[in-house]
């Protein structure tokens, strides 16, 4: 062999090595880079459209977002006042003779008045009224029914039923009814 085509074969393989050694050690962790580059691009791209919404989507959230506005004022609207007081008892008290119970006492109790919330309106507070009754099962059932019925906001609290033989099948019961006022009656009291 001639030094010329020595010389040719040592050149190209000189070249190789080096094209090996870029392609190895530069070019392909560069490529690698890239790769993980465009993995972690098309992974943001899709938690950014997955935080897109369309517009039915927003239609049905201003939908239920009226529901609820609505819901929440007739719940509002369900909200006593100090002077309602007399009226409401005179309807619990009709409301439980119309389901056969007899009530022996109804008293609100003024110094348990506890805020629980706020409305458009002010601050909610409930009033714990503190009810005896006779009645049988059957009869303070249906009453209890017949609460959810009132146009007011009632709520039950503690209940205790006490069985007697002699009184059988009339039952005491003494029971916790909450009732919810706004805060200008309460500022009243």
């Amino acid at each position: 062999m001639n030094d010329s085509v020595k010389t040719l074969l040592i050149a190209v393989g000189l070249l190789i090595v080096i094209l090996s050694a870029w392609f190895f050690l530069l070019y392909d962790p560069e490529v690698s880079k890239i790769a993980e580059i465009k993995l972690e691009t098309q992974q943001l791209l899709d938690q950014l459209q997955s935080f897109q919404v369309t517009q039915s989507q927003v239609d049905t959230l201003v939908v239920q977002i009226t529901d609820l506005t609505k819901k929440i004022a007739a719940h509002e609207a369900r909200v006593i006042s100090k002077d309602e007081l007399p009226g409401i008892v005179q309807q619990i008290h009709k409301t439980g003779r119309r389901h056969g119970v007899k009530f022996q006492k109804i008293i609100p109790d003024y110094d348990s008045l506890i805020e629980i919330g706020t409305v458009s309106t002010g601050e909610i507070y409930k009033l714990i009224m503190h009810i005896q009754l006779k009645a049988s099962y059957r009869r303070f059932g249906t009453f209890l029914e017949a609460l959810e019925k009132l146009p007011f906001m009632v709520s039950l609290g503690e209940i205790t039923i006490a069985y007697s033989p002699e009184s059988f099948p009339r039952l005491t019961i003494e029971m916790e009814m909450i009732l919810y006022m706004d805060e200008k009656t309460v500022s009243e009291s």
